[in-house]
């Protein structure tokens, strides 16, 4: 119930929705360089500040944000935020100016365990906000994940494009049955899957538990 802290979620979710979805699950990852200069996409010059805002924006602006003179990050200013404030127009022009920049690499792969674990966030943000759109898009990443990556009653580790890494890991299945279990919370109707996660997890192990 703290505005500043669901809009954290909200801009999350719009991250989300914007630069890593892929049809309907997410890719793995953007670099941290463009065109080989590290963080290229995401420093300023201090000069863009004073030609994108008006005097008083850029007044308020400063009062948000550390503005070091000279620079922070390898020349540039990298920025860092004096506290905690509900953005607007301001963060909002600053985002269509980086938009239009040079873009990172994106690592395209689809991972399953990412994915689900993702989920597990959408409905986490369904139970902090009360928004109906984060628990649809849960089930929605789930039934994707299903279709692509559950094949002959196996979780395949990733994909990309049309290649499939058929390869087993433990993580897959526990992070699948940890979001099954959230999904099953909301809805129901998942226990078989639940117990069948639950088998398949057993068969990892090597040795007596402890």
């Amino acid at each position: 119930k703290n505005k500043t802290y669901l809009q954290v979620v909200e801009r999350i979710y719009k991250s989300l929705e914007e630069t890593f979805k892929s049809g309907k699950l997410y890719i793995s990852a953007h670099d941290a360089d463009t065109d080989h200069v590290e963080g290229d996409t995401y420093v300023w010059e201090a000069d863009e500040f004073q030609e994108l805002f008006s005097e008083e924006e850029f007044k308020i602006f400063c009062e948000r944000y550390e503005i070091l003179e000279g620079s922070n990050f390898e020349g540039k200013i990298h920025l860092i935020q004096k506290g905690e404030f509900v953005a607007d127009e301001l963060e909002d022009k600053l985002l269509a100016v980086r938009k239009h920049r040079s873009q990172p690499f994106a690592d395209r792969k689809l991972v399953s365990s990412w994915n689900a674990l993702a989920g597990v966030s959408l409905i986490t943000a369904y139970r902090a906000s009360g928004d109906i759109i984060y628990l649809n898009r849960s089930k929605e990443l789930f039934d994707e994940l299903m279709d692509k990556h559950f094949i002959d009653c196996k979780i395949i580790h990733s994909s990309l494009d049309d290649k499939l890494q058929t390869e087993e890991f433990l993580e897959d299945y526990a992070s699948l049955l940890l979001f099954v279990s959230y999904i099953h919370e909301e809805r129901g109707g998942m226990e078989s899957m639940m117990n069948q996660l639950e088998e398949k997890i057993d068969t990892f192990h090597d040795g007596d538990w402890i």
